[in-house]
C-alpha cells in the first residue's frame, strides 16, 4: 500500500493532487488543518493523508500512477541518510530522534548512529532515543566503521557530537569523516538564539566544510528568530525547516525537503 501526505489550500485542491499523484482509486485516510511556515510568518494549510489500496490494478493504471508519483516526487539525496552537524547544545541529538521516528512512521527501517567520540552521558542519551523510538542503534568510532554502517539500505540518521569549529585540530578531525559521507545529506543544526557577533564567522566555517543546508532549532527561546534565518541566508545556507525546544516528540516544521 502506497501512503502519501499532501498539502493543499482546501479539500478540492487536495483531491486533485491525490488523483494526479497516486490515481483515482486512492483512499482518504485523514485530513487536518495545520500551521505551516516559520512562527513569524505562518499560513494555514490542509494536510491530507491518502493511500492506494492493495489489489491487482490494471497494468496501465499502475504504470501511470507510478509515473506520476516519480515525476511529482522531490529530488532525493544519493543516500537516504541525514548527517547532523552543529554546535554543542543545539538540539542535534533530540532532532536525530525526531527524524528517526519520522522515518519509522513512514514505514522505513532506519539506523540511528552515534558517530565520533562521545561523552558517556551523551552516548547514553542517543542510545535511549533509539530505545524510545524502536530504531536500531549503532556506534561508529571511526570513519571506516561508519562507512560500513552507511550500506544499510534503510538509511537513517547520523548524530555527530558538537565540536569547536574554531579549533583547527577539532575541525581537521571532523574533516577525516567527510570522504565516507559523500552522497549523504549534511545538515547544520543551528539554534535560533545564536546570533552574537561570532555567529557569521562560525557559520562561514561550517560552510567551508561543505555544509549547505540547515535546520533551525530553539526558535521559541528567542524574541527575534528571524534574525537567525537572515544569518543563515546571508551565509548561503538553504533553510529546510525549524522546531522549538528540543523534545523528541516535537516534529520538524518543514519548509522544504
Amino acid at each position: 500500500m502506497i501512503i502519501r501526505r499532501f498539502e493543499a489550500r482546501d479539500m478540492d485542491e487536495a483531491v486533485k493532487k491525490i488523483r494526479e499523484a497516486i490515481g483515482p482509486d486512492a483512499l482518504l485516510l485523514s485530513a487536518r488543518p495545520r500551521k505551516k511556515g516559520f512562527p513569524w510568518r505562518r499560513e494555514e494549510v490542509l494536510e491530507v493523508t491518502a493511500a492506494v489500496p492493495p489489489g491487482p490494478p490494471k497494468e496501465a493504471q499502475e504504470l501511470e500512477a507510478l509515473r506520476r508519483e516519480i515525476l511529482s516526487a522531490p529530488p532525493q539525496p544519493a543516500r537516504p541518510w541525514w548527517v547532523l552537524v552543529g554546535p554543542s547544545g543545539g538540539g542535534k541529538t533530540t532532532l536525530a530522534g525526531s527524524l528517526t521516528l519520522e522515518a519509522l512512521q513512514e514505514g522505513k527501517h532506519p539506523l540511528l548512529v552515534a558517530a565520533g567520540v562521545y561523552r558517556a552521558a551523551a552516548l547514553a542519551q542517543v542510545r535511549a532515543l533509539a530505545l524510545a523510538t524502536g530504531a536500531s542503534f549503532r556506534e561508529a568510532g571511526s570513519p571506516r566503521t561508519l562507512e560500513t554502517l552507511l550500506q544499510h539500505p534503510g538509511g537513517g540518521v547520523v548524530d555527530i557530537p558538537g565540536f569547536n569549529i574554531r579549533q583547527p585540530k577539532e575541525t581537521e578531525s571532523f574533516r577525516s569523516w567527510l570522504p565516507v559521507l559523500r552522497g549523504c545529506r549534511l545538515v547544520l543544526v543551528w539554534p535560533a538564539p545564536y546570533q552574537g557577533p561570532d555567529a557569521p564567522f562560525t557559520l562561514a566555517a561550517y560552510r567551508q566544510l561543505g555544509i549547505r543546508e540547515a535546520l533551525l532549532t530553539k526558535v521559541d527561546e528567542t524574541t527575534h528568530p528571524q534574525g537567525a534565518e537572515e544569518l543563515l541566508s546571508e551565509q548561503g545556507f538553504t533553510l529546510l525547516g525549524w522546531r522549538g525546544s528540543p523534545h523528541m516528540g516535537e516534529p520538524v516544521n518543514w519548509e522544504r525537503r
